[in-house]
């Protein structure tokens, strides 16, 4: 639900330039993949530092 609204707010935030909204509309959603991503191994690294498991946090830290 929360992806739909940020599509269409992007084509609807640049109406005149046609392609462009779909095609900043897709570098849009890889970044917050990317930003999904990042959190998702953050997340790990601080679980893996809490549980002692040091070998786990090494990996993720690297």
């Amino acid at each position: 639900m929360a992806g739909d609204p940020t599509v269409g707010g992007g084509s609807a935030a640049h109406p005149v330039s046609g392609g462009k909204g779909s095609r900043s509309s897709t570098r849009h959603r890889q970044f917050r993949d990317r930003v999904d991503d990042l959190q998702e191994m953050f997340s790990g690294l601080q679980s893996a530092r809490k549980e002692s498991r040091s070998a786990d946090a090494a990996v993720l830290e690297e």
